[in-house]
């Protein structure tokens, strides 16, 4: 994996972490090993988790609306969910290239899923990212 690759999914680890445990620091470096934290962008890592926690409101509402009427945020895996948020920070508020972030995130979820968890992933970040 290269630095991005390992500084996004540093930031998921970092947001599912953050569900579980209100009192986890916002910035959750202590939850990586030295060796994660030397292979990753640490900058994109930190944007990601900053850009999350201030437009978390706008992120979730995002999320909420693109979902079926049967779905609820609070009804998501909180993996999913996380993958998700830290998805669409960077889609909305980092300034990457949208196709690559979706596709970045498609492989992070399917490293977590073995269902059809990527391709939702995959739809409501396109859906998201028009």
């Amino acid at each position: 994996m290269d630095q991005r690759t390992m500084a996004r999914l540093a930031a998921v680890q970092a947001i599912y972490a953050k569900e579980l445990n209100a009192d986890t620091p916002s910035d959750a470096k202590h939850l990586l090993d030295a060796n994660h934290q030397k292979r990753m962008n640490k900058k994109m890592f930190e944007t990601i988790l900053a850009n999350v926690e201030e437009h978390e409101e706008e992120i979730d509402g995002l999320i909420s609306a693109n979902l079926s009427s049967e779905w609820t945020i609070e009804r998501l895996d909180k993996i999913l969910k996380a993958t998700l948020r830290a998805a669409i920070a960077e889609i909305k508020f980092g300034g990457n290239e949208k196709n690559l972030v979706i596709s970045e995130y498609v492989l992070i979820a399917d490293s977590f899923y073995e269902g059809d968890e990527p391709k939702f992933v995959n739809a409501l970040l396109d859906k998201i990212s028009v």
